[in-house]
């Protein structure tokens, strides 16, 4: 144990620390828990409980009270956990009254087959031929073929498909202009005159950009309209993409779908909308994606690629067709209607790949001889020869018997036959082919029962397959989980896994994360802020100009979009396909970045701006940038700008000295003085207390709220790898409390010569040392001859200490990494693993065993330690390696707030200017006791159990991190937060180990074909949480179903981190010479928050209803999508304060119902829909706006304008809210309710406020 007035005590690996039992004559600590239950260590190391007195120690001395001096100021001064634990305990922190605060409590689901458990204790990975045919499907196939009695012949469904990818090998545009275009070109033709053929389809992003080149041709467009409801041309998923399921975050998801689904219903009609889900080329499959798809009107769905252990054991149990339910269900009276609405059956491939040769059965040699494309000077694996009256009997009796084997596989005995693979179908010819061949082997089939025992085929789309299997089997097995990670082994017979990807390219992942930020708060500020324009009234000029804006959001839309495609977000695509994206990525944000602009401008004006649009213009950006034209984005600008696709952001230095009226004097009186502003706009429905960062090239004398008070505020260093300080630069760091839907100005006054503050200076420390000084014993004097190459000398050779009313860090004076969290051994480490040559790639991940794990830092890195009244921060640097950023908030929290209940990570770094090949990792060591346990989010959905498989190697046992990964015992769990995807695994008990980027030297023989060697300068942001786990955190209701177990869900704090690390506010700031604005203080679009664990994922503006393409990048006058996420909290996690008062109003028994009420906004009506708004639900009010832990709903919501407040429908008056002409009724009444409360309000309709 080190003890000392700036060290730290090392604790033991005991349970959660919460109160101390102190011995005074020997000065030892010993943990005690509330209900008076310590928890000890006997001599093999497990865990005791005994009942033991609590003794508290006398109260400690004002100077010894953290976060105080002396003299009673705040600051961070050197205190011990010990100290700084009791006065934790004393001020009640963390403690409180234990509520009952679960409105529902989620359980497993029930089901025949949890993968979780499957995969860890019953899959068999022993390594088998890549044409794996069992003697267990040798015999039920011949049984199944006798059987003179056999009442389901085998029927089959040959499905012609092309897979389009939209970017691989070649960029979105290479491919379309190349096949793409001819192979939906040559679809309509062969379609129209062959009505027996069939072909799918799914990305949408393809067939959007084909369906603008039939612009002058009407009559292909009604042709393909007709092939569709006529089941021809069947549409599969209709998301914009086929998205990658391992990495994107729930919103980029969900996005795409909403984007396919608005085109289909807008340009096809709804009858166009799919029906079934079309999954084939993803590398491995989550559980957020049949959610989705089930939610939005998909009842069926096709998947392929998943792990060669998982199609034996299921194939074995005929179980390869399943419902795939989410790992939850809710112990409510609306369980049962909530479980069969979140059921969807999915049909698991039996065999590798979804080409030919994969497809027509398990002998890919004889499959081979049915790939009927044959085109001069093209290479091709075909063995096939055409069908012709010499070869056809022999050629029908080997393809029967393959269809017959792939049939077995299945209890209803109907075989589904993909024929297709990449891009096929691009010529006319191959159609010939394909279709003259099939036919001939098809007619002497089904004219020949006695021959194939009946056996009938035919073409057919997905829809027909499912509605002969639905017709055959009415049950099927039941399955929660997923399917991560993706092992195949169809190259070599050994087990090659698909866990690279998980984090290949992070600097595209994260750069889409920023557009999904953008994009998210863009496309909520405009539905607001455009409605709130409409609802006035007049502004016709500025109304023109916003509705341009929305092909901006259009286009930002679709190329995020693009972007989660499976070979794009994964960051598996060639290196100027890569570049492509992030070009791509780059102009979404600009686009994103300008209608956020232009709507906080018009929202925070007082006086709205007058656009005049040139009238002679023939184009939008013609319009947009017409010389001459009054920007609408004159004096208010983003805080923070991308300069280039390759750059990380910068922040734009807000010049305080230009914000003075007389900028030519020298001597600046303070009464010349004239603030520059700071808006800030919260996008979401709950009150946010936030760290606004912004550059300043001056001093700051105060920083003013909303009310015109004072807000505590912080000057920082402005640091990058350098040691060195920028004159006239730095960092303004104030704490924001933002009202729900608002933007929030805020005033910062520079100093002028001579002026006093009370502020106090931050504090700075700079030091260096020797990392490998840890592993050195102590001397007396260090030399040479033990293991010391310099003797760094400080001020202390102590541990450094951070503190808050939460958190309790200590950091390693050697190495400046983390040491501990509260009391807990949580120690931070970088290392790499070699490759295995032309074993990991883009795709996979395989390290050399041969190969030792790497250290990456080196040994001397350069500590900065920041002390400030709001925020303390550690900086260390490795150099060439990667900067390390630790942040503990001091500021009190209140209700909204998460900022002090955990550490803040920045962690950047640049592989490319290195020039050795390695795949870079962080771990995170702790003495939790967490066994073979760790748990990720799927998509940012569900939380699912991993089991670490130690009979398998290290890169079997990655998986994949969206948002989240944590570690648990029974007391504590460690929770880390992240901005963007990674893969992750615990190798050992209490370990995290997260990969952060890769840099590969070979290709990995998946079809790429070059290594990945482009890095780039990425930083990654985290969260790191250790939270308490309640000893009983049973609700009395779950007590008596012992034989349940809950769904592991995050903590609401760490759900509250989670969000607004992905989604914070977005800050403007005013330009220096514009000239000045009167601005509200304060405009907030809703009159109260949410309820607790409501988010708001989505609002967006639909198209207009005028059903024509022209009018589908024209926003609807008055509808808009509303999406929410009710994600539910773990009830076992010790509340944080931000939530008591959260806890508290849903511990009543008669909670009010909120809803959602709009202000600012006149809303005419509110309708539910599907998830992707392409169907209409019953009408409701504002207060029945509500979600069902951990679900997701949509509503449509009808906004009033003055063109269409006076023409609502019928069905729309019987909900309406306009407060005009609405005297009584359950509306009003909700509204006077707020009043009597005292809630701020602002109705358009009376302008009435309070």
């Amino acid at each position: 144990m080190q003890n000392g007035t700036q060290g730290t005590i090392r604790s033991r690996p005991v349970a959660p620390i919460e109160r101390l039992a102190v011995d005074k004559s020997a000065g030892s600590v010993e943990p005690v828990s509330l209900t008076n239950e310590a928890a000890s260590i006997d001599d093999n190391g497990k865990r005791k409980k005994e009942q033991q007195n609590l003794i508290l120690e006398a109260p400690l001395k004002r100077e010894e009270t953290p976060h105080r001096s002396s003299n009673g100021d705040r600051q961070q001064p050197a205190t011990s956990f010990r100290s700084w634990l009791f006065q934790r305990n004393r001020e009640g922190v963390g403690n409180g009254e234990k509520l009952n605060t679960c409105p529902v409590t989620l359980d497993k689901s029930s089901v025949d087959i949890d993968t979780t458990e499957v995969f860890a204790t019953k899959l068999d990975f022993a390594n088998v031929d890549s044409t794996y045919w069992s003697a267990n499907w040798e015999r039920r196939w011949n049984e199944r073929r006798l059987d003179v009695n056999n009442t389901s012949p085998l029927k089959v469904f040959v499905l012609p498909h092309s897979h389009n990818d939209p970017g691989w090998l070649k960029t979105f545009d290479m491919y379309f202009q190349q096949q793409t275009s001819h192979i939906l070109n040559n679809s309509v033709n062969f379609l129209d005159n062959h009505r027996d053929f069939r072909f799918v389809w799914s990305e949408m992003s393809f067939f959007a950009r084909w369906w603008q080149t039939l612009d002058r041709h009407p009559h292909l467009r009604q042709k393909v309209i007709e092939l569709v409801y006529g089941g021809q041309l069947e549409i599969l998923t209709g998301g914009w993409v086929m998205t990658d399921e391992a990495g994107v975050h729930l919103y980029s998801m969900f996005d795409q779908l909403i984007e396919g689904h608005q085109w289909i219903k807008h340009h096809l009609g709804d009858k166009a909308l799919p029906r079934n889900g079309w999954s084939i080329d993803p590398f491995g499959h989550g559980n957020a994606v049949p959610y989705l798809l089930r939610r939005s009107g998909i009842h069926n769905t096709f998947i392929q690629r998943t792990h060669y252990a998982w199609k034996r054991w299921l194939a074995d149990r005929q179980q390869l067709e399943f419902i795939w339910q989410t790992s939850f269900t809710r112990s409510d009276s609306r369980s049962n209607r909530s479980k069969l609405k979140d059921q969807i059956v999915c049909h698991m491939a039996p065999f590798d790949l979804y080409s030919i040769k994969h497809t027509c059965g398990p002998d890919t040699s004889v499959c081979l001889r049915y790939d009927f494309r044959r085109m001069l000077g093209e290479h091709s694996e075909s063995r096939s020869e055409p069908v012709s009256a010499a070869n056809i009997h022999q050629l029908a009796v080997d393809l029967i018997e393959q269809y017959s084997k792939l049939g077995s596989l299945y209890t209803h005995n109907i075989a589904l036959v993909l024929l297709g693979d990449d891009f096929r179908y691009d010529r006319r010819q191959e159609w010939e082919q394909q279709y003259n061949n099939y036919r001939q082997l098809f007619n002497y089939i089904n004219e020949n029962p006695k021959i194939f025992s009946s056996a009938h085929i035919e073409f057919g789309s997905l829809a027909d397959y499912w509605n002969a299997v639905h017709r055959r089997q009415k049950t099927f097995p039941t399955l929660s989980g997923d399917f991560m990670p993706y092992g195949d082994i169809y190259t070599e017979g050994q087990a090659n896994y698909w866990t690279g990807y998980f984090t290949t390219r992070p600097f595209a992942k994260q750069l889409a994360r920023e557009l999904q930020h953008y994009l998210r708060t863009a496309e909520i500020i405009y539905s607001l802020g455009r409605h709130h324009l409409l609802g006035t009234g007049g502004h016709e000029q500025l109304r023109s100009r916003i509705d341009a804006d929305y092909m901006l959001l259009n286009n930002a839309r679709q190329q995020m979009g693009i972007f989660q495609h499976h070979d794009a977000v994964t960051g598996t695509s060639k290196a100027h396909v890569m570049r492509d994206y992030r070009q791509r990525l780059f102009q979404g944000i600009e686009d994103t970045q300008s209608v956020i602009a232009h709507v906080m401008q018009y929202i925070q004006s007082k006086a709205k701006p007058v656009y005049q649009p040139y009238s002679g213009q023939d184009t939008y950006n013609d319009r947009y940038h017409q010389q001459g034209q009054m920007p609408f984005t004159t004096y208010l600008q983003l805080s923070e700008k991308r300069t280039s696709l390759d750059a990380l952001p910068v922040r734009i230095p807000l010049n305080l000295n230009a914000h003075f009226w007389n900028a030519d004097s020298s001597d600046y009186p303070a009464k010349a003085r004239r603030p520059a502003k700071v808006v800030v706009f919260n996008s979401h429905a709950f009150v946010v207390q936030e760290a606004i960062r912004i550059h300043v090239t001056d001093s700051v004398q105060k920083v003013l709220g909303p009310e015109g008070h004072e807000l505590e505020f912080q000057l920082n260093p402005v640091w990058g790898y350098s040691a060195e300080l920028p004159t006239g630069l730095y960092e303004l760091l104030f704490i924001a409390k933002l009202a729900p839907l608002s933007t929030t100005t805020f005033e910062v006054i520079g100093q002028t010569l001579g002026e006093r503050s009370a502020t106090p200076a931050t504090s700075i420390k700079v030091f260096m040392s020797d990392s490998w000084e840890s592993n050195s014993p102590p001397v007396a004097k260090p030399t040479l001859s033990n293991g010391h190459v310099f003797n760094f000398e400080t001020s202390n050779d102590e541990d450094i200490t951070m503190i808050n009313e939460n958190v309790h860090v200590v950091f390693s004076r050697s190495t400046g990494l983390l040491k501990s969290i509260n009391g807990r051994d949580v120690s931070m480490a970088f290392g790499a693993y070699r490759s295995a040559d032309f074993h990991s790639g883009a795709y996979l991940f395989r390290p050399d065993l041969k190969e030792p794990r790497q250290n990456v830092t080196g040994r001397f890195p350069v500590i900065r330690l920041v002390r400030g009244p709001l925020m303390s921060e550690v900086i260390v640097v490795y150099p060439n390696t990667v900067m390390q950023r630790y942040r503990v908030y001091h500021k009190k929290s209140s209700v909204g707030a998460a900022l002090t209940a955990g550490i803040e990570l920045e962690t950047s770094f640049d592989l490319s200017v290195r020039r050795e090949y390695f795949e870079m990792y962080m771990t995170l060591q702790s003495d939790l006791s967490s066994g073979q346990e760790f748990f990720t989010d799927s998509g940012g959905f569900e939380t699912l159990r991993r089991l670490r498989n130690d009979l398998l190697s290290v890169e079997a046992n990655y998986y994949p991190m969206t948002e989240a990964v944590f570690i648990q015992d029974e007391g504590s769990r460690l929770t880390l937060l992240a901005d963007h995807a990674h893969g992750v695994t615990s190798t050992k008990p209490g370990r995290l180990e997260i990969m952060l980027d890769r840099k590969l030297r070979f290709d990995d023989a998946r079809g790429l074909s070059e290594g990945v060697s482009d890095n780039l300068h990425t930083r990654s942001r985290f969260w790191l949480l250790m939270e308490t786990r309640k000893q009983d955190q049973q609700p009395s209701v779950n007590k008596s179903a012992s034989n349940k177990r809950q769904v592991p869900l995050l903590s609401r704090t760490a759900h509250r981190l989670a969000i607004m690390l992905n989604f914070p506010p977005v800050v403007m700031q005013s330009r220096p010479n514009a000239l000045p604005r009167d601005l509200h203080t304060e405009v907030s679009f809703l009159l109260e928050p949410a309820d607790c664990d409501t988010y708001l994922l989505a609002m967006r503006t639909l198209p207009s209803e005028v059903n024509n393409g022209a009018s589908y990048h024209l926003p609807s006058l008055d509808r808009t999508l509303l999406v929410l996420h009710n994600r539910a909290p773990d009830c076992s996690i010790r509340t944080s304060p931000d939530f008591r008062n959260c806890e508290m109003s849903m511990a009543g028994t008669a909670k009010r119902r909120r809803g959602l009420a709009f202000t600012n906004v006149t809303v005419l009506s509110i309708r539910k829909t599907s998830l992707t708004g392409t169907m209409d639900g019953e009408y409701i009010l504002p207060e029945d706006i509500q979600v069902e832990p951990h679900e997701l709903e949509s509503f449509i919501v009808s906004f009033a304008s003055s063109a269409n407040k006076n023409n609502s429908s019928k069905n729309d008056r019987e909900s309406i809210i306009d407060f005009e002409t609405q005297t009584t009724g359950p509306l009003l009444s909700g509204y006077k309710q707020f009043k009597s409360a005292g809630v701020n309000t602002t109705l358009i309709g009376k302008r009435e406020s309070t």
